[in-house]
């Protein structure tokens, strides 16, 4: 660069910082490697040592070839690795292609940004960089450099660290409490999105730590949207559906208000006229109500929300088309309405299904909420019938008349329910694969439990009951359930079965059952733990007994030693029972503890 250039972009530069918050130091014909001076920013219009902020130190260089509002200039790397270590500069272009008029351009190149800039090309001599038009505006000037100081105290301490991506920010640090953080500068919150498509948001993370410091990540966030979710009533003739929104704003102007899960509403700012924007959803715990506001819309063809009645009308086209949705979901929402009445309270999104499986169980609803008899072929001799798809499995209990079947939960408590009844639901249940019962969503442990005490109450040998024991330790483990509650009930479903089997207190299986149910609880007692002791010392003892023993005595060792001792028929048998579950917990653990 010629020195007439350069005292050209020099005293350009000069003239534009002439503000009463910046201090300069910029030197003419300047000599010191890398930069050019410094500019001293000030929290008010003063010279003071005791108002300044910091510091930001700039270079200078002028162009007379370049069009940088299209083309990107090279900057030495030994000039950036010298910036990175100095907390960043402020990297001015002042553009003398028709001179005398000039174009300032910049870049507010921050520790994290010549990171990445300079990835995988520390080695080269000089790297292209973009730069864009420097802001005329005093209070969009100063902006530049305030922005500039925040993001060098936050960076500067990371310069020799590695790049760290957003998708290196794991799930977990989340659940922890860390959060994000975005630094800009602007006239106020929603010019997040000047800045994102300028290049000039900080992204950072803080780590839930209380000692912790906000981590640089690297940002390439050009396009974004930003949701809020506020106390807004959407109602209909009085009648309140929704009481909050959400704004989607996707730039200053783009906003979106949405409500339910199937509604949306853009306005046109000039024009006040919306458009509402409707996708029904079919996710079962919102099904029925926007179902419902949209049954409202149509017949009333207004809603009101932000206090204002928001007219609708429609095409003779538009009614058809809603007209039609209205009538499916006149039949889709009695899903929801029987997953209800299973005690199936979690969200499902039926689009994981196909049109076969949601028309079944339409039919199936129609059954157990209205009694309406069904023609099928697969009810066993025991008069259960299972209902399985992607999203859950359904056991029910059907009895024939003389149109069809009539379906009820399998689980569900009926006044009078006779004695041939229990009896058949309990061998249902027995005959059961472990797979089946793991998959059955509707179960209600204390009901299954109730049978078997009734039908023993009633005078009748119920066998294999500690199969069936095993059978529920298994689901236990499988299920999102699996809380103390669960297994409360198991343990005194054991219990009771050591008070009528007293053969399970002499083989020690009744008493490893009762144990191993009390290990998953964690409360385990002294005198048990004795008892598990002299299982393994017993020569009379088995070695599936030593096995379980070991196990529930987290014997690592003695475990496998004796797992070892089984035949490949034996390890086959049980692969499915919950002992092998404890095993497999208990190698996987002190693996782990041994990395």
């Amino acid at each position: 660069m010629s020195k007439r250039i350069e005292e050209r972009a020099v005293r350009k530069i000069q003239e534009l910082l002439d503000h009463d918050y910046l201090q300069q130091y910029i030197s003419i014909n300047d000599k010191e490697p890398s930069w050019d001076g410094n500019i001293y920013v000030h929290d008010s219009p003063s010279e003071s040592k005791r108002t300044i902020i910091g510091r930001v130190p700039i270079q200078v260089k002028g162009d007379t070839v370049l069009d940088l509002d299209n083309q990107k200039k090279k900057v030495s790397v030994a000039d950036l690795k010298n910036y990175l270590k100095d907390g960043g500069v402020v990297y001015f272009v002042v553009s003398q292609v028709d001179y005398p008029e000039m174009v300032v351009y910049y870049n507010s190149l921050t520790p994290n940004k010549i990171k990445m800039i300079l990835e995988g090309k520390s080695n080269q001599e000089s790297v292209s960089i973009s730069f864009r038009r420097f802001p005329l505006k005093e209070e969009k000037i100063l902006e530049v450099f305030l922005d500039f100081l925040d993001k060098s105290k936050k960076e500067s301490s990371f310069y020799k660290k590695p790049l760290v991506y957003l998708h290196e920010i794991k799930d977990a640090e989340f659940e922890d409490g860390g959060s994000f953080l975005f630094q800009y500068r602007g006239k106020d919150w929603l010019s997040i999105f000047e800045k994102a498509e300028e290049g000039e948001l900080g992204v950072y993370f803080l780590p839930a730590n209380k000692n912790s410091v906000p981590i640089p990540l690297v940002n390439k966030i050009k396009d974004m949207k930003i949701f809020e979710e506020e106390s807004i009533e959407v109602s209909i003739l009085g009648k309140v559906y929704y009481s909050s929104i959400i704004r989607v704003r996707s730039s200053r102007e783009d906003v979106q208000i949405r409500f339910g899960k199937s509604f949306s509403l853009n306005i046109d700012a000039e024009t006040n006229q919306g458009n509402l924007n409707i996708k029904m959803t079919l996710e079962t715990c919102f099904m029925e109500k926007d179902y419902e506001f949209l049954k409202g819309l149509m017949e009333n063809k207004s809603f009101t929300i932000f206090g204002y009645v928001i007219p609708f009308s429609f095409t003779d086209s538009e009614s058809s088309f809603i007209n039609s949705i209205l009538n499916d979901f006149k039949y889709l929402t009695k899903i929801p309405k029987m997953l209800r009445y299973l005690g199936m309270n979690s969200n499902y999104d039926l689009n994981l299904l196909d049109n076969n499986d949601k028309n079944n169980l339409i039919a199936y609803s129609e059954s157990i909420l209205d009694g309406e008899p069904l023609k099928v072929s697969k009810v066993n001799s025991y008069n259960t019938y299972f209902v399985k798809n992607d999203l859950f499995g359904i056991l029910l209990y059907a009895t024939e008349t003389e149109n069809g079947w009539i379906f009820n939960d399998f689980f569900e408590y009926l006044h009078n329910q006779s004695l041939e009844k229990c009896i058949d639901k309990i061998v249902a249940f027995n005959i059961l694969s472990v797979d089946d019962v793991n998959d059955i969503t509707n179960f209600n442990i204390d009901y299954l439990l109730s049978l078997y005490k009734r039908v023993y109450d009633e005078g009748y040998l119920v066998n294999n009951m500690d199969l069936a024991l095993l059978k529920l330790i298994n689901y236990a483990d499988n299920s999102d359930k699996h809380d103390k509650d669960l297994l409360g009930s198991l343990l005194n479903f054991s219990l009771w079965i050591l008070t009528i089997e007293p053969h399970n207190e002499e083989n020690s299986f009744g008493k490893l059952n009762t144990y191993q149910i009390k290990y998953r609880m964690e409360s385990l007692e002294s005198e048990e733990k004795l008892n598990l002791a002299q299982i393994l010392s017993n020569d009379h003892s088995n070695i599936y007994e030593k096995f379980g023993a070991s196990v529930l005595l987290d014997d690592e060792e003695l475990a496998q030693k004796y797992y070892d001792m089984f035949s490949s028929e034996d390890k086959k048998q049980y692969s499915d029972l919950p002992i092998k579950t404890l095993y497999d917990n208990l190698l996987k653990n002190n693996s782990t503890e041994n990395l």
